[in-house]
């Protein structure tokens, strides 16, 4: 910034000056760079006159401006005149957010003549001038390396046709911990087709695993429990659970999606959910990950008390059966040949345990696609300072 200390008020509202490029053939890239002040939440941290000029110096401006609001209808005229008179092809905004003002750029270029597509935005504002306020210089030079990355990337820019296409009325939902299903049953009720992809055996992600929650201390289960019933119960939810999405093709409004749906060797259908099956598996120390390994549970299980599904899951890994091909007297061959039966199925009344399954291939057309699929606790252990693993007594939040 030189020498002197900058001071921002004694810039004046607007400036301008010829880029290198102002002699630029007309089918060449012509940018215009627009520097904005947003009142004086840019102008305050940074120079927006050294901006402008750092602006013009690089390849393809033929000008660029600063104003005190490129977005007032004062500064969209400056654009929508230099589009009219043929000075610039390309315009950059160098201000606040796309999401506030994006629109109104694009629109601008587009009554003017010009593609929108034409139009880059440079976000100087939440990226610089707002987190940096502190450290003026060092914003001002990240300032630069966005608009100098903002005018290489305008450069290249080309024009797009919209386009109207139609949309297949069905959603599919990535994850079912608390996000997916308020967003599977907002969907749901305005009365279209919704896909709800959860890969355990069980939707309600971590919000499952809470006692309380902040700030009202009022129980997880409370809130929780009659989504998870709404989702189990609603017509319009296809709800998929043990499942996983393998593959995604296709364009915004017409996906086709591939889900693995793993075996539960459980039928969901007959499945009463009495628990018989567990009493009787002779496999029972396995780490429970529900209870993030605090306790134990068997080779076939129910993830909690209110799972939806209410069904019964085999866990094959740890399932002497399947791993070892034989529990009990039964060996696997003979299970499948129905010749044999082992402790859980002797135990399954309704007969809803099924060696049998495989896992399966589903495809799905779909329009829109939601992807929450929540989050993963962080390893303890990288904080050495807590002592994790090392005391018994120092634990995490869900533990």
């Amino acid at each position: 910034m030189g020498e002197e200390e900058y001071d921002y008020t004694k810039i004046p509202a607007e400036g301008y000056v010829e880029g290198v490029a102002a002699g630029a053939p007309e089918d060449a890239p012509r940018i215009g760079v627009y520097v904005c002040h947003c009142g004086i939440n840019i102008r305050m941290v940074l120079n927006v006159d050294e901006l402008m000029r750092y602006a013009a110096a690089l390849p393809n401006v033929v000008l660029a401006r600063h104003y005190i609001f490129v977005c007032s209808d004062p500064g969209q005229e400056l654009i929508r005149k230099d589009i009219a008179e043929g000075r610039v092809n390309r315009v950059i905004v160098a201000s606040c957010s796309p999401r506030m003002h994006e629109p109104t750029f694009r629109k601008t270029c587009s009554d003017s003549g010009l593609n929108p597509f034409y139009y880059e935005m440079t976000n100087i504002r939440e990226h610089c001038s707002w987190p940096h306020v502190d450290y003026p210089e060092e914003a001002l030079e990240k300032s630069k390396e966005l608009i100098r990355s903002s005018v290489a990337r305008s450069s290249l820019l080309e024009s797009i046709d919209e386009k109207e296409v139609d949309v297949t009325p069905e959603v599919l939902v990535i994850g079912g911990g608390i996000t997916g299903m308020y967003a599977a049953l907002d969907i749901a009720n305005g009365g279209y087709k919704v896909h709800l992809v959860e890969k355990n055996p069980s939707i309600g992600g971590h919000a499952a695993q809470l006692d309380c929650t902040f700030p009202t201390l009022e129980r997880s289960t409370s809130i929780l429990t009659p989504r998870m019933i709404d989702v189990g119960a609603h017509p319009n939810v296809n709800l998929m659970t043990y499942s996983e999405v393998e593959d995604i093709e296709g364009y915004v409004g017409n996906y086709k999606a591939k889900v693995k749906r793993k075996p539960r060797y459980v039928d969901e259908a007959k499945c009463t959910g009495c628990g018989l099956c567990v009493e009787a598996c002779p496999v029972k120390d396995i780490p429970d990950e529900f209870n993030e390994e605090l306790s134990k549970r068997s080779a076939i299980y129910i993830p909690f008390p209110y799972a939806v599904p209410p069904v019964y899951t085999v866990d094959a890994e740890h399932c002497s059966l399947l791993k070892e091909g034989k529990c009990g007297d039964a060996t696997l061959e003979g299970v499948k040949e129905g010749k044999e039966r082992p402790p859980c199925m002797a135990a399954c009344s309704p007969g809803a345990i099924d060696f049998g399954q495989g896992e399966e291939t589903v495809e799905l057309d779909v329009g829109t696609i939601i992807v929450a699929t929540g989050y993963d606790i962080v390893d303890p252990r990288v904080s050495e300072e807590y002592k994790y693993g090392v005391y018994p007594n120092v634990i995490t939040g869900l533990e």
